[in-house]
């Protein structure tokens, strides 16, 4: 689904409470990102079934910190972050707007929801709202505005 840029309403099922949110009809593609010593300019590499970090595909966080350091460093060059089982999103991509070179963190939820209960469904999807991540105790780590 992420051969070529597409539009993302093309890929994902939008509520309808988001029917005026202009940008899900745009192009995006995914990229894979990495920091840079100018913060305001990271590297950032599209992701094809021809191209990309194939030896890299996915990083397995182990905890709160490591998902961070992914979002913000990713020295591994990783283009998927799976985060522990405490934070909400089963995965984490960065895709990149086509046409303004935007970038935009995306948070999945891996679930079967034709075997799921409507209330943990509920529940599972509101995980993937960033106010929500992290609700474990153990966890120390900030929430981050985006």
């Amino acid at each position: 689904m992420f051969a070529e840029g597409r539009k993302l309403s093309s890929i994902f099922p939008f509520r309808s409470d988001f029917a005026n949110v202009a940008w899900q009809h745009d192009d995006f593609e995914l990229v894979t990102v990495v920091a840079t010593e100018d913060k305001e300019k990271p590297l950032v590499f599209v992701v094809t079934p021809y191209s990309g970090p194939s030896s890299n595909f996915g990083f397995e966080a182990k905890t709160g910190e490591e998902v961070n350091e992914w979002i913000t460093g990713n020295k591994g060059r990783y283009c998927f972050c799976f985060p522990p089982e405490a934070f909400g999103p089963d995965a984490l991509w960065f895709m990149r707007h086509k046409t303004t070179g935007r970038l935009l963190l995306c948070a999945g939820q891996a679930k079967q929801h034709k075997e799921v209960r409507m209330a943990v469904l509920t529940h599972g999807v509101r995980t993937t709202s960033p106010s929500w991540f992290w609700k474990s105790k153990d966890s120390k780590v900030c929430l981050f505005a985006m």
